[in-house]
């Protein structure tokens, strides 16, 4: 499936207009639920019995961890400190859900984080039972595992066994992209938030192969990210196409009619390029799934405003704290399209 890291933000207030109290008690039960087994980390690496892949996984989080303070200039005020085990590759589950026609996903406010295009659950089965919800109020839905989340720095984040299971690149990037959400986060806008985490995140993981002096992993790590890439424009054209038919002046059952059509040319062309060699298998699970509009939602989010971030990066030269600052003034891409920021230079 495609790589997103859904950051889900633990809500810490108990009232809110437009959520349930039960929503919030399984959000706050489930946090301190794990916040209630963490282990501190410098203690587990004295312990002589630890296991030796965990020990090792253990101690390169610590090490990127001071990386991402000394190099990135993002926050250590405790996060990763402590490592908690988890049941299975995740720890949260998140509903993303889309109406018939469209490719835009639903939004849930919440105090502190705004509106956030995805609804998260810390156990699989409430996930479900939510989609299975919205499915009877005729939208589209997904649910979507996350190996790690965010409090944005409220908290002091743990490092979950989820995140344990990644390659060296893979731990680098989810770390350093969840510790930019503490360094930046626009309340309500999902958009900037995550292509802005995604943007840090790649930047942390070149300058973590060339602090560690191992360009051939960083080669591999790109070619991962191409294949990626290639992937994500095959959901972009997708949700394009889908976008220009449900603006049409087609019936219902018309738009219902093409809209499958869309979506099996979609699995054709990915098994064209898979024929290829473009893609190694790792996304077959993924398009052998029923798709719907809720699949694509979170694409534009996670990629829309990268080229943007990427070039204000470039702008500063690679100083983070300059592009921090100019990142600070961005305004509401779906109004602007573009970073309103100086060049810094």
């Amino acid at each position: 499936m495609p790589r997103y890291t859904i950051s889900l933000v633990v809500i810490v207030m108990l009232t809110s207009a437009c959520q349930s109290m039960s929503y919030y008690s399984q959000a706050i039960g489930g946090h301190l639920s794990l916040l209630s087994q963490r282990q501190q980390i410098d203690k587990l690496l004295d312990d002589e019995q630890l296991e030796r892949n965990l020990r090792e996984r253990l101690t390169l989080s610590q090490q990127i961890l001071t990386f991402a303070e000394q190099e990135m200039a993002l926050p250590n005020k405790g996060s990763y400190r402590h490592f908690v085990r988890v049941n299975g590759r995740y720890v949260v589950w998140n509903v993303i859900a889309a109406p018939e026609f469209s490719v835009e996903a639903e939004q849930w406010c919440y105090p502190f984080a705004g509106c956030v295009t995805y609804r998260g659950y810390y156990a699989e089965q409430d996930a479900s039972v939510f989609a299975r919800g919205l499915n009877k109020q005729g939208l589209d839905t997904t649910v979507a595992g996350a190996s790690a989340y965010s409090t944005l720095g409220w908290l002091d984040d743990p490092l979950f066994s989820s995140m344990m299971y990644r390659d060296e690149a893979r731990l680098v990037e989810v770390m350093i992209h969840e510790l930019a959400h503490q360094r930046l986060y626009i309340s309500g806008n999902t958009v900037f938030n995550e292509s802005f985490a995604s943007v840090v995140a790649r930047e942390g993981v070149r300058r973590w192969f060339k602090y560690k002096h191992a360009p051939k992993k960083y080669e591999e790590f790109l070619h991962s990210e191409k294949m990626e890439q290639i992937f994500n424009q095959l959901l972009m054209q997708t949700r394009g196409r889908l976008q220009w038919l449900y603006a049409s002046t087609a019936t219902e059952e018309q738009k219902r009619s093409a809209k499958t059509e869309i979506f099996a040319t979609m699995q054709a062309e990915y098994r064209a390029l898979q024929s290829k060699g473009v893609f190694d298998g790792r996304y077959d699970n993924w398009m052998a799934r029923p798709l719907n509009n809720a699949n694509l939602a979170l694409v534009a989010a996670y990629h829309q405003l990268e080229p943007e971030l990427e070039l204000l990066l470039e702008r500063q030269a690679g100083n983070m704290e300059q592009f921090y600052q100019q990142a600070a003034k961005y305004e509401d891409a779906a109004i602007n399209n573009k970073i309103v920021a100086t060049s810094g230079k």
